[in-house]
């Protein structure tokens, strides 16, 4: 892990606590984000972002994220408040508003489809964090199913692209990225 503060890392403490699996998924976010960073300065930002999109995930009942079945609509819905929920814990830890919004926004989708504002105009970092986040969790174990392959992961991911949920040439850089993020990241 990058160096960090001492806030920042009591947080994510708590958050591999609370529970494992959604820090080291947290963390493989970091890793592919940072690669989007031009400067040392961005490369960090970029890392935090990763770091701390999930953290709202902190209020989320484990039983709820360690479920192996479909989800219900109501527990679909209370999963989502995830989003709320890490705007609120880092705009009260004093996140940089770049942070804060990747927590809130991540799930948001270019075409309007995502939650929890439905909003098409997306800051190019929450941009990178959504496919990063999304690459993360197709190529890792989740509770319901196994992890996909890298091949089946970037048909996902383009399929996602050309649909408009997720930036494309986001998408085009990541994948173009796979042999680092391999070789840098085990899953």
């Amino acid at each position: 892990m990058r160096k960090i503060s001492n806030a920042a890392r009591f947080l994510f403490l708590r958050l591999q606590k609370h529970w494992k699996y959604t820090a080291k998924h947290s963390q493989r976010v970091a890793e592919i984000a940072q690669m989007f960073g031009r400067s040392k300065e961005e490369k960090n930002l970029f890392y935090l972002c990763g770091l701390f999109h999930d953290i709202g995930k902190l209020k989320i009942p484990t039983g709820l994220l360690q479920k192996k079945e479909q989800l219900n609509k109501n527990e679909i819905e209370m999963l989502k408040l995830h989003t709320l929920y890490g705007r609120d814990i880092l705009y009260k830890q004093g996140f940089n508003n770049k942070v804060i919004n990747s927590a809130y926004q991540h799930h948001e989708r270019c075409n309007g489809n995502g939650y929890p504002d439905q909003i098409t105009e997306i800051p190019y970092i929450v941009r990178v964090i959504a496919v990063a986040d999304i690459y993360t969790a197709l190529t890792e174990d989740r509770p319901y199913r196994p992890a996909l392959s890298q091949q089946e992961a970037s048909k996902i991911l383009l399929n996602y692209a050309q649909n408009g949920e997720i930036d494309m040439e986001i998408t085009k850089h990541l994948l173009g990225y796979q042999h680092d993020i391999l070789i840098s990241i085990k899953p």
